[in-house]
Protein backbone atom coordinates (compact mmCIF):
# COMPACT_ATOMS: atom_id res chain seq x y z
CA UNK A 1 0.00 0.00 0.00
CA UNK A 2 1.64 3.57 -0.91
CA UNK A 3 1.19 5.47 1.96
CA UNK A 4 0.22 9.60 2.07
CA UNK A 5 0.91 12.01 3.86
CA UNK A 6 -2.37 14.55 3.64
CA UNK A 7 -1.59 18.53 4.92
CA UNK A 8 -5.10 20.08 4.89
CA UNK A 9 -6.91 23.12 6.43
CA UNK A 10 -9.91 22.13 7.26
CA UNK A 11 -9.65 19.82 10.00
CA UNK A 12 -13.07 20.00 11.65
CA UNK A 13 -14.10 18.92 8.23
CA UNK A 14 -12.06 15.53 8.64
CA UNK A 15 -15.10 13.30 8.49
CA UNK A 16 -16.52 14.60 5.70
CA UNK A 17 -18.12 11.67 2.69
CA UNK A 18 -15.99 13.83 0.57
CA UNK A 19 -12.22 13.59 2.45
CA UNK A 20 -12.76 9.53 2.28
CA UNK A 21 -14.11 9.67 -1.07
CA UNK A 22 -11.49 11.52 -2.30
CA UNK A 23 -8.68 9.47 -0.39
CA UNK A 24 -9.85 6.32 -1.18
CA UNK A 25 -9.71 6.89 -5.12
CA UNK A 26 -6.27 8.72 -4.50
CA UNK A 27 -5.05 5.91 -3.03
CA UNK A 28 -6.16 3.57 -5.73
CA UNK A 29 -4.88 5.67 -8.80
CA UNK A 30 -1.74 5.52 -7.23
CA UNK A 31 -1.07 2.08 -7.05
CA UNK A 32 -2.58 0.92 -10.55
CA UNK A 33 0.26 3.61 -11.59
CA UNK A 34 3.02 2.30 -9.87
CA UNK A 35 2.41 -0.85 -10.47
CA UNK A 36 2.23 -0.34 -14.20
CA UNK A 37 5.32 1.30 -14.16
CA UNK A 38 7.26 -1.39 -12.55
CA UNK A 39 5.62 -4.11 -14.60
CA UNK A 40 4.99 -2.86 -18.06
CA UNK A 41 2.03 -5.18 -18.23
CA UNK A 42 0.41 -4.11 -21.85
CA UNK A 43 -2.68 -6.09 -21.38
CA UNK A 44 -2.93 -4.66 -17.80
CA UNK A 45 -2.76 -1.31 -19.07
CA UNK A 46 -5.73 -1.89 -21.77
CA UNK A 47 -7.79 -3.45 -19.04
CA UNK A 48 -6.93 -0.48 -16.38
CA UNK A 49 -7.10 2.56 -18.18
CA UNK A 50 -11.21 2.74 -17.74
CA UNK A 51 -10.94 2.73 -14.06
CA UNK A 52 -8.10 5.49 -13.71
CA UNK A 53 -9.48 8.01 -16.31
CA UNK A 54 -12.47 7.55 -13.58
CA UNK A 55 -10.76 8.26 -10.93
CA UNK A 56 -9.05 11.20 -12.36
CA UNK A 57 -12.41 12.50 -13.12
CA UNK A 58 -13.24 12.00 -9.38
CA UNK A 59 -10.31 13.60 -8.43
CA UNK A 60 -10.55 16.66 -10.80
CA UNK A 61 -14.19 17.13 -8.82
CA UNK A 62 -12.94 16.56 -5.53
CA UNK A 63 -10.34 19.68 -6.08
CA UNK A 64 -12.23 22.01 -6.87
CA UNK A 65 -14.80 21.58 -3.83
CA UNK A 66 -14.68 23.41 -0.50
CA UNK A 67 -12.34 20.91 1.18
CA UNK A 68 -8.34 22.34 0.34
CA UNK A 69 -5.93 19.25 1.06
CA UNK A 70 -2.61 19.54 -0.47
CA UNK A 71 -1.40 15.91 -1.00
CA UNK A 72 2.30 14.94 -1.07
CA UNK A 73 3.56 11.45 -1.78
CA UNK A 74 6.44 10.01 -0.33
CA UNK A 75 9.49 9.91 -2.22
CA UNK A 76 11.52 6.56 -2.85
CA UNK A 77 14.45 8.47 -1.32
CA UNK A 78 12.24 8.43 2.06
CA UNK A 79 12.21 4.50 2.40
CA UNK A 80 14.12 3.51 5.35
CA UNK A 81 15.12 6.78 6.20
CA UNK A 82 16.80 7.66 3.03
CA UNK A 83 15.27 10.91 2.40
CA UNK A 84 18.17 12.03 3.98
CA UNK A 85 21.52 12.32 2.90
CA UNK A 86 23.76 10.05 4.84
CA UNK A 87 26.48 11.20 7.48
CA UNK A 88 30.01 10.83 6.95
CA UNK A 89 29.85 7.68 8.92
CA UNK A 90 27.41 6.05 6.73
CA UNK A 91 28.23 4.39 4.08
CA UNK A 92 26.44 2.30 1.05
CA UNK A 93 27.37 -0.75 -0.82
CA UNK A 94 25.57 -1.77 -4.13
CA UNK A 95 24.98 -5.52 -5.49
CA UNK A 96 24.48 -6.09 -8.81
CA UNK A 97 22.23 -8.91 -9.71
CA UNK A 98 22.38 -10.92 -12.99
CA UNK A 99 22.57 -8.66 -16.07
CA UNK A 100 22.64 -11.66 -18.12
CA UNK A 101 19.69 -10.29 -20.12
CA UNK A 102 20.67 -6.65 -20.36
CA UNK A 103 24.04 -7.66 -21.77
CA UNK A 104 21.91 -9.80 -24.55
CA UNK A 105 19.45 -7.65 -25.12
CA UNK A 106 18.86 -4.72 -22.82
CA UNK A 107 22.55 -2.87 -22.77
CA UNK A 108 21.14 0.57 -22.07
CA UNK A 109 19.53 -0.89 -19.07
CA UNK A 110 23.22 -2.16 -17.14
CA UNK A 111 24.72 1.19 -18.35
CA UNK A 112 21.63 2.96 -16.81
CA UNK A 113 22.68 0.61 -13.70
CA UNK A 114 25.85 1.91 -13.58
CA UNK A 115 25.83 5.80 -14.18
CA UNK A 116 23.56 5.77 -11.20
CA UNK A 117 26.29 4.27 -9.24
CA UNK A 118 28.59 6.47 -10.35
CA UNK A 119 26.73 10.03 -10.22
CA UNK A 120 25.31 8.95 -6.76
CA UNK A 121 29.06 7.92 -5.14
CA UNK A 122 29.09 11.04 -3.20
CA UNK A 123 25.54 11.31 -1.76
CA UNK A 124 25.43 7.85 -1.06
CA UNK A 125 28.94 7.80 0.51
CA UNK A 126 28.94 3.99 -2.45
CA UNK A 127 32.37 2.37 -0.93
CA UNK A 128 31.90 -1.05 -3.10
CA UNK A 129 30.01 -2.47 -5.98
CA UNK A 130 30.13 -6.66 -6.20
CA UNK A 131 28.36 -7.58 -9.49
CA UNK A 132 26.85 -11.37 -8.31
CA UNK A 133 27.63 -13.26 -11.56
CA UNK A 134 25.89 -14.18 -14.60
CA UNK A 135 27.33 -11.24 -16.49
CA UNK A 136 25.97 -12.10 -19.75
CA UNK A 137 23.26 -14.73 -21.02
CA UNK A 138 25.47 -16.53 -23.90
CA UNK A 139 28.98 -15.62 -22.23
CA UNK A 140 29.64 -14.47 -26.02
CA UNK A 141 32.26 -11.69 -27.02
CA UNK A 142 29.61 -9.20 -28.05
CA UNK A 143 28.00 -9.21 -24.41
CA UNK A 144 31.06 -9.16 -22.58
CA UNK A 145 31.95 -5.64 -24.83
CA UNK A 146 28.55 -4.37 -23.66
CA UNK A 147 29.22 -5.53 -20.04
CA UNK A 148 32.65 -3.68 -20.66
CA UNK A 149 30.98 -0.55 -21.34
CA UNK A 150 28.97 -0.40 -18.33
CA UNK A 151 31.28 -1.53 -15.74
CA UNK A 152 34.07 1.35 -16.66
CA UNK A 153 31.85 3.53 -15.27
CA UNK A 154 32.37 2.65 -12.27
CA UNK A 155 36.29 2.83 -12.84
CA UNK A 156 36.39 6.41 -14.48
CA UNK A 157 37.54 9.18 -12.08
CA UNK A 158 35.77 11.46 -14.50
CA UNK A 159 31.98 9.50 -13.39
CA UNK A 160 33.05 8.51 -10.31
CA UNK A 161 35.56 11.48 -9.28
CA UNK A 162 37.97 8.74 -7.75
CA UNK A 163 41.30 8.66 -9.30
CA UNK A 164 41.02 4.61 -8.89
CA UNK A 165 36.89 4.59 -8.98
CA UNK A 166 34.67 2.81 -7.34
CA UNK A 167 36.39 -0.53 -5.74
CA UNK A 168 34.17 -3.46 -6.98
CA UNK A 169 34.05 -7.02 -7.19
CA UNK A 170 33.11 -8.77 -10.53
CA UNK A 171 32.79 -12.58 -10.69
CA UNK A 172 31.14 -15.49 -13.26
CA UNK A 173 27.61 -17.18 -12.71
CA UNK A 174 27.70 -20.61 -14.95
CA UNK A 175 26.22 -18.26 -18.04
CA UNK A 176 29.86 -16.87 -18.45
CA UNK A 177 31.67 -20.07 -18.55
CA UNK A 178 33.24 -21.62 -21.63
CA UNK A 179 30.72 -24.08 -21.17
CA UNK A 180 28.59 -21.31 -23.28
CA UNK A 181 31.75 -21.03 -25.26
CA UNK A 182 35.03 -22.40 -26.72
CA UNK A 183 36.49 -18.79 -25.33
CA UNK A 184 35.92 -17.67 -21.38
CA UNK A 185 35.77 -14.17 -22.68
CA UNK A 186 35.42 -13.39 -18.67
CA UNK A 187 39.13 -13.33 -18.74
CA UNK A 188 40.05 -11.73 -21.46
CA UNK A 189 37.92 -8.74 -20.17
CA UNK A 190 37.91 -8.99 -16.79
CA UNK A 191 41.49 -10.93 -15.78
CA UNK A 192 43.48 -10.00 -12.88
CA UNK A 193 45.72 -7.62 -15.28
CA UNK A 194 42.76 -4.81 -15.65
CA UNK A 195 42.79 -4.47 -11.54
CA UNK A 196 46.57 -4.93 -11.05
CA UNK A 197 47.82 -1.08 -9.44
CA UNK A 198 44.55 -0.06 -7.83
CA UNK A 199 45.06 -0.22 -4.28
CA UNK A 200 41.73 -1.75 -3.61
CA UNK A 201 42.44 -4.68 -5.51
CA UNK A 202 44.04 -7.64 -3.27
CA UNK A 203 44.71 -10.61 -5.53
CA UNK A 204 43.09 -13.85 -6.78
CA UNK A 205 43.50 -17.19 -7.55
CA UNK A 206 45.78 -19.34 -9.58
CA UNK A 207 46.46 -17.68 -13.15
CA UNK A 208 43.21 -16.40 -13.61
CA UNK A 209 40.84 -14.10 -12.01
CA UNK A 210 37.63 -16.49 -11.64
CA UNK A 211 38.04 -16.08 -8.15
CA UNK A 212 39.23 -12.78 -6.29
CA UNK A 213 39.21 -10.38 -3.53
CA UNK A 214 38.99 -6.68 -2.67
CA UNK A 215 39.91 -4.13 0.02
CA UNK A 216 38.13 -1.15 1.54
CA UNK A 217 38.03 0.82 4.35
CA UNK A 218 35.72 3.01 5.39
CA UNK A 219 33.97 5.10 9.04
CA UNK A 220 37.37 3.30 10.79
CA UNK A 221 36.06 -0.01 9.37
CA UNK A 222 38.42 -2.21 7.49
CA UNK A 223 36.54 -4.82 5.12
CA UNK A 224 37.42 -7.71 2.28
CA UNK A 225 35.50 -8.82 -0.39
CA UNK A 226 36.16 -12.13 -1.44
CA UNK A 227 34.55 -13.17 -4.81
CA UNK A 228 33.93 -16.93 -5.39
CA UNK A 229 33.61 -18.59 -8.62
CA UNK A 230 30.28 -20.41 -9.47
CA UNK A 231 30.23 -23.91 -8.43
CA UNK A 232 33.87 -24.06 -7.21
CA UNK A 233 36.26 -26.88 -6.43
CA UNK A 234 37.35 -27.43 -3.33
CA UNK A 235 40.50 -25.90 -3.65
CA UNK A 236 38.68 -22.27 -4.41
CA UNK A 237 36.79 -22.27 -0.83
CA UNK A 238 39.91 -23.78 0.74
CA UNK A 239 41.77 -20.65 -0.99
CA UNK A 240 38.60 -18.15 0.04
CA UNK A 241 39.09 -19.33 3.73
CA UNK A 242 43.46 -18.85 3.98
CA UNK A 243 42.40 -15.15 2.82
CA UNK A 244 39.74 -14.79 5.83
CA UNK A 245 41.77 -16.09 7.92
CA UNK A 246 45.02 -13.93 6.86
CA UNK A 247 42.78 -10.97 7.13
CA UNK A 248 40.59 -11.64 10.62
CA UNK A 249 40.49 -7.97 11.22
CA UNK A 250 38.84 -7.39 7.80
CA UNK A 251 35.14 -7.50 7.78
CA UNK A 252 34.43 -9.62 5.65
CA UNK A 253 31.91 -10.17 2.35
CA UNK A 254 31.53 -13.10 0.34
CA UNK A 255 29.91 -13.33 -3.30
CA UNK A 256 29.23 -15.57 -5.03
CA UNK A 257 26.94 -16.66 -8.21
CA UNK A 258 24.87 -19.73 -6.66
CA UNK A 259 24.42 -20.03 -3.17
CA UNK A 260 20.83 -20.12 -2.05
CA UNK A 261 17.60 -21.15 -3.53
CA UNK A 262 14.40 -19.30 -3.60
CA UNK A 263 12.99 -21.11 -0.49
CA UNK A 264 16.56 -19.51 1.55
CA UNK A 265 17.84 -23.44 1.65
CA UNK A 266 20.94 -23.78 0.55
CA UNK A 267 22.02 -24.39 -2.85
CA UNK A 268 24.81 -27.82 -2.86
CA UNK A 269 27.54 -25.12 -3.78
CA UNK A 270 26.20 -22.67 -0.68
CA UNK A 271 26.08 -25.42 1.74
CA UNK A 272 29.70 -26.07 1.17
CA UNK A 273 31.01 -22.30 0.61
CA UNK A 274 28.93 -20.95 4.36
CA UNK A 275 30.19 -24.46 6.33
CA UNK A 276 33.94 -23.72 5.08
CA UNK A 277 34.32 -20.40 5.71
CA UNK A 278 31.40 -20.15 8.66
CA UNK A 279 34.75 -20.30 11.81
CA UNK A 280 36.03 -17.54 10.11
CA UNK A 281 34.43 -14.45 12.75
CA UNK A 282 34.74 -11.72 10.35
CA UNK A 283 32.25 -12.94 8.03
CA UNK A 284 28.96 -11.43 8.20
CA UNK A 285 27.92 -11.46 4.74
CA UNK A 286 27.28 -13.27 2.10
CA UNK A 287 25.46 -12.59 -1.59
CA UNK A 288 24.32 -13.93 -4.41
CA UNK A 289 22.02 -14.50 -7.54
CA UNK A 290 21.40 -17.01 -10.16
CA UNK A 291 18.19 -18.54 -8.57
CA UNK A 292 14.50 -16.56 -9.97
CA UNK A 293 11.83 -17.97 -8.80
CA UNK A 294 9.59 -16.35 -6.88
CA UNK A 295 10.72 -12.87 -8.09
CA UNK A 296 13.91 -13.92 -7.45
CA UNK A 297 14.32 -12.67 -3.65
CA UNK A 298 15.26 -14.46 -0.36
CA UNK A 299 17.46 -14.60 2.85
CA UNK A 300 18.69 -16.29 5.78
CA UNK A 301 20.20 -15.75 8.78
CA UNK A 302 22.66 -18.10 10.42
CA UNK A 303 24.47 -18.02 13.76
CA UNK A 304 27.97 -20.09 14.17
CA UNK A 305 29.70 -19.68 17.80
CA UNK A 306 28.12 -16.41 18.17
CA UNK A 307 28.60 -14.66 15.20
CA UNK A 308 26.04 -14.21 12.44
CA UNK A 309 26.12 -14.54 9.02
CA UNK A 310 23.59 -13.00 6.47
CA UNK A 311 22.83 -14.09 3.20
CA UNK A 312 20.94 -12.56 0.55
CA UNK A 313 19.83 -13.55 -2.67
CA UNK A 314 18.53 -11.02 -5.61
CA UNK A 315 18.00 -11.97 -8.96
CA UNK A 316 15.39 -10.12 -10.98
CA UNK A 317 15.81 -11.82 -14.73
CA UNK A 318 12.18 -12.99 -14.75
CA UNK A 319 10.85 -9.57 -14.76
CA UNK A 320 10.11 -7.69 -17.60
CA UNK A 321 13.22 -5.86 -19.83
CA UNK A 322 15.57 -8.59 -18.32
CA UNK A 323 15.27 -7.25 -14.90
CA UNK A 324 13.68 -3.72 -15.50
CA UNK A 325 16.84 -2.38 -13.95
CA UNK A 326 16.65 -3.61 -10.38
CA UNK A 327 19.81 -3.67 -8.13
CA UNK A 328 20.45 -3.79 -4.27
CA UNK A 329 21.06 -0.76 -2.61
CA UNK A 330 23.23 -1.89 1.65
CA UNK A 331 23.27 1.08 3.40
CA UNK A 332 25.44 0.74 7.18
CA UNK A 333 24.79 3.27 9.86
CA UNK A 334 27.23 2.74 12.60
CA UNK A 335 25.83 4.49 15.02
CA UNK A 336 22.61 2.87 15.19
CA UNK A 337 24.40 -0.68 14.30
CA UNK A 338 22.11 -1.55 11.07
CA UNK A 339 22.23 -2.02 7.66
CA UNK A 340 18.97 -0.38 5.38
CA UNK A 341 18.51 -2.48 2.20
CA UNK A 342 16.25 -1.53 -0.45
CA UNK A 343 15.58 -2.76 -3.78
CA UNK A 344 15.59 -0.16 -6.54
CA UNK A 345 15.58 0.55 -10.20
CA UNK A 346 17.34 3.34 -11.74
CA UNK A 347 15.81 2.59 -15.05
CA UNK A 348 12.18 2.95 -13.72
CA UNK A 349 13.10 5.55 -10.61
CA UNK A 350 11.14 2.86 -8.50
CA UNK A 351 11.84 0.93 -5.25
CA UNK A 352 10.09 -2.13 -4.47
CA UNK A 353 8.84 -1.94 -1.18
CA UNK A 354 7.48 -6.03 -0.29
CA UNK A 355 8.99 -7.30 2.83
CA UNK A 356 11.62 -9.50 0.74
CA UNK A 357 13.21 -6.13 -1.15
CA UNK A 358 13.71 -3.71 1.86
CA UNK A 359 14.58 -4.87 5.33
CA UNK A 360 17.13 -3.80 8.03
CA UNK A 361 19.73 -6.11 9.43
CA UNK A 362 21.29 -5.78 12.94
CA UNK A 363 24.79 -5.65 12.50
CA UNK A 364 27.27 -4.66 15.13
CA UNK A 365 29.84 -2.20 13.86
CA UNK A 366 30.41 0.67 17.09
CA UNK A 367 30.48 -1.30 19.61
CA UNK A 368 30.13 -5.44 19.67
CA UNK A 369 26.66 -6.78 20.38
CA UNK A 370 26.21 -7.62 23.92
CA UNK A 371 28.01 -10.92 25.37
CA UNK A 372 24.98 -13.96 25.69
CA UNK A 373 25.78 -17.34 27.59
CA UNK A 374 23.92 -20.90 26.99
CA UNK A 375 24.57 -23.48 29.64
CA UNK A 376 21.86 -25.32 28.35
CA UNK A 377 20.31 -28.23 30.15
CA UNK A 378 18.63 -29.23 32.76
CA UNK A 379 21.05 -32.23 31.98
CA UNK A 380 20.44 -35.84 32.97
CA UNK A 381 22.00 -39.37 33.14
CA UNK A 382 23.17 -41.61 35.23
CA UNK A 383 26.38 -42.53 37.95
CA UNK A 384 29.22 -43.88 35.95
CA UNK A 385 28.07 -42.88 32.64
CA UNK A 386 29.28 -39.93 30.37
CA UNK A 387 27.07 -36.74 30.58
CA UNK A 388 27.73 -34.30 27.61
CA UNK A 389 27.13 -30.48 28.12
CA UNK A 390 26.53 -28.36 25.26
CA UNK A 391 27.46 -24.48 25.97
CA UNK A 392 26.90 -21.90 23.38
CA UNK A 393 27.33 -17.94 23.20
CA UNK A 394 26.22 -15.10 21.12
CA UNK A 395 27.67 -11.21 20.77
CA UNK A 396 30.51 -10.03 22.27
CA UNK A 397 33.92 -10.33 20.62
CA UNK A 398 34.63 -13.71 18.74
CA UNK A 399 37.03 -15.82 19.85
CA UNK A 400 35.71 -16.97 23.36
CA UNK A 401 37.15 -19.35 25.95
CA UNK A 402 35.13 -21.08 28.21
CA UNK A 403 35.22 -22.59 31.76
CA UNK A 404 32.89 -25.10 33.60
CA UNK A 405 32.39 -25.88 37.07
CA UNK A 406 30.24 -29.25 37.71
CA UNK A 407 29.74 -29.01 41.43
CA UNK A 408 31.70 -32.03 41.82
CA UNK A 409 34.67 -30.39 42.10
CA UNK A 410 35.67 -31.15 38.22
CA UNK A 411 36.46 -28.88 35.92
CA UNK A 412 36.56 -28.37 31.91
CA UNK A 413 37.90 -25.42 29.12
CA UNK A 414 36.39 -27.15 26.64
CA UNK A 415 33.09 -25.85 24.96
CA UNK A 416 31.17 -29.07 24.94
CA UNK A 417 32.98 -31.32 27.10
CA UNK A 418 31.43 -34.78 29.10
CA UNK A 419 31.58 -35.17 32.56
CA UNK A 420 31.05 -38.41 34.66
CA UNK A 421 29.37 -38.20 38.33
CA UNK A 422 30.22 -41.05 40.96
CA UNK A 423 27.38 -40.36 43.08
CA UNK A 424 23.45 -39.69 42.18
CA UNK A 425 22.41 -36.62 43.37
CA UNK A 426 21.14 -32.88 41.34
CA UNK A 427 24.41 -31.05 40.65
CA UNK A 428 24.43 -27.09 39.80
CA UNK A 429 26.65 -26.53 36.34
CA UNK A 430 28.29 -22.64 35.59
CA UNK A 431 29.52 -22.03 32.29
CA UNK A 432 31.67 -19.14 32.48
CA UNK A 433 32.55 -16.97 29.07
CA UNK A 434 34.68 -15.05 28.52
CA UNK A 435 35.41 -12.97 24.84
CA UNK A 436 38.45 -11.53 23.12
CA UNK A 437 37.94 -8.37 25.16
CA UNK A 438 37.96 -9.74 28.63
CA UNK A 439 34.07 -9.40 28.88
CA UNK A 440 32.53 -11.98 30.80
CA UNK A 441 28.94 -13.56 30.78
CA UNK A 442 27.55 -16.74 33.13
CA UNK A 443 24.60 -18.86 33.20
CA UNK A 444 23.74 -21.76 35.17
CA UNK A 445 21.88 -25.04 34.74
CA UNK A 446 21.19 -28.39 36.42
CA UNK A 447 22.21 -32.13 36.10
CA UNK A 448 20.18 -34.64 37.59
CA UNK A 449 22.44 -37.60 37.77
CA UNK A 450 20.69 -41.33 39.19
CA UNK A 451 21.58 -44.46 39.94
CA UNK A 452 21.21 -46.79 36.60
CA UNK A 453 18.13 -48.53 36.55
CA UNK A 454 17.88 -52.59 37.42
CA UNK A 455 17.36 -54.00 33.85
CA UNK A 456 16.46 -57.77 32.93
CA UNK A 457 18.36 -59.34 30.14
CA UNK A 458 16.82 -62.58 28.67
CA UNK A 459 19.35 -64.82 27.13
CA UNK A 460 18.43 -68.76 25.46
CA UNK A 461 21.04 -70.90 26.79
CA UNK A 462 20.28 -74.01 24.73
CA UNK A 463 17.76 -75.78 22.92
CA UNK A 464 17.25 -79.65 23.69
CA UNK A 465 15.59 -82.81 22.27
CA UNK A 466 13.66 -85.77 24.19
CA UNK A 467 10.02 -85.62 24.20
CA UNK A 468 8.97 -82.85 22.50
CA UNK A 469 11.11 -79.59 22.46
CA UNK A 470 12.65 -77.80 25.55
CA UNK A 471 14.46 -74.21 25.64
CA UNK A 472 16.50 -72.90 28.82
CA UNK A 473 15.77 -69.35 29.35
CA UNK A 474 18.15 -67.15 31.40
CA UNK A 475 17.35 -63.70 32.78
CA UNK A 476 21.52 -62.50 33.16
CA UNK A 477 20.43 -58.95 33.85
CA UNK A 478 19.89 -57.11 37.26
CA UNK A 479 16.19 -56.73 37.03
CA UNK A 480 13.17 -58.65 37.09
CA UNK A 481 11.74 -59.50 33.73
CA UNK A 482 7.94 -59.92 34.16
CA UNK A 483 5.23 -61.00 30.95
CA UNK A 484 7.87 -62.19 28.91
CA UNK A 485 6.39 -63.63 25.86
CA UNK A 486 7.93 -66.55 24.02
CA UNK A 487 7.13 -68.57 20.53
CA UNK A 488 8.62 -72.51 20.11
CA UNK A 489 7.93 -72.87 16.02
CA UNK A 490 8.91 -75.56 13.43
CA UNK A 491 9.00 -75.13 10.09
CA UNK A 492 9.03 -79.51 9.26
CA UNK A 493 6.26 -80.49 6.38
CA UNK A 494 5.30 -83.15 8.22
CA UNK A 495 5.18 -82.04 11.81
CA UNK A 496 1.54 -81.77 12.46
CA UNK A 497 1.15 -80.97 16.35
CA UNK A 498 3.79 -78.39 17.78
CA UNK A 499 4.48 -76.18 14.67
CA UNK A 500 4.05 -73.21 16.62
CA UNK A 501 3.41 -72.32 20.54
CA UNK A 502 3.48 -69.55 22.59
CA UNK A 503 3.49 -68.28 26.05
CA UNK A 504 4.62 -65.54 28.75
CA UNK A 505 7.18 -65.95 31.64
CA UNK A 506 8.13 -64.45 34.97
CA UNK A 507 11.72 -64.83 35.31
CA UNK A 508 13.77 -63.02 38.19
CA UNK A 509 17.20 -62.06 37.90
CA UNK A 510 19.77 -64.42 37.67
CA UNK A 511 17.48 -67.39 37.46
CA UNK A 512 16.48 -69.64 34.85
CA UNK A 513 13.45 -72.08 33.42
CA UNK A 514 12.64 -74.01 30.77
CA UNK A 515 10.09 -73.90 28.36
CA UNK A 516 8.94 -76.75 26.33
CA UNK A 517 6.52 -77.68 23.21
CA UNK A 518 4.80 -81.43 22.63
CA UNK A 519 5.61 -82.26 18.66
CA UNK A 520 4.31 -84.88 16.73
CA UNK A 521 5.46 -86.04 13.01
CA UNK A 522 8.38 -87.08 10.60
CA UNK A 523 11.33 -86.10 9.48
CA UNK A 524 13.55 -83.23 9.38
CA UNK A 525 12.65 -79.66 10.36
CA UNK A 526 14.37 -76.18 11.84
CA UNK A 527 13.37 -74.72 15.38
CA UNK A 528 13.92 -71.49 15.98
CA UNK A 529 13.07 -69.94 19.61
CA UNK A 530 12.44 -66.46 20.70
CA UNK A 531 12.06 -64.85 23.88
CA UNK A 532 11.58 -61.53 24.20
CA UNK A 533 14.67 -60.18 21.47
CA UNK A 534 16.59 -63.08 21.96
CA UNK A 535 16.85 -65.91 19.33
CA UNK A 536 18.21 -68.99 19.34
CA UNK A 537 17.87 -72.12 15.79
CA UNK A 538 18.37 -75.72 15.83
CA UNK A 539 17.93 -78.63 13.31
CA UNK A 540 15.75 -81.52 13.90
CA UNK A 541 14.82 -84.98 13.37
CA UNK A 542 11.06 -86.08 14.42
CA UNK A 543 10.01 -89.23 14.80
CA UNK A 544 6.22 -89.12 16.49
CA UNK A 545 6.76 -87.35 19.44
CA UNK A 546 10.30 -88.28 20.10
CA UNK A 547 12.87 -85.06 18.75
CA UNK A 548 16.21 -85.78 18.10
CA UNK A 549 18.66 -82.21 17.41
Amino acid sequence: MIDFDLRYSALDNFQSLSYWVYFICITFIKEKLLFIIKMKKDKYLKNTVPTIILGIIIFCLLTTSVYPFTIATIQEGDVLDQNKKPTPTNFTIIALPDTQKYTASYPEIFTNQTQWIAANREALNIVWVGHEGDITDGGTELEFQRANTSMSLLEDPNTTGLPYGIPYTIIQGNHDHDIYQANNFFNQYFNYTRFEGRPYYGGHYSTNNDNNYALFNVSGMDFIAIGIDVWPDYDEIVWADTILQAYPNRRAIVISHDVLNYDGHWSLSGYWIYNTLKHNSNLFLILCGHCRFYEGEARRTDIYNGNTVYTLLANYQGYPNGGNGYLRIMTFYPATNQIKVQTYSPYLNFYDFDDSSQFNLTYYMISPPPLICHAGGPYTGETNQPVHFTGTAQGGTPPYTWAWTFDDGGTSTDQNPDHTYTTAGVYNITLTITDANSTIATDTTTAIITEPQEEPEIVIDSISDGFGVKAMIKNIGTGDATGVSWTIALDGKLVFIGKAKTGTIDISAGKSLTIKSFVFGFGVTNINVTVDTATKSATANVFLIFVKI
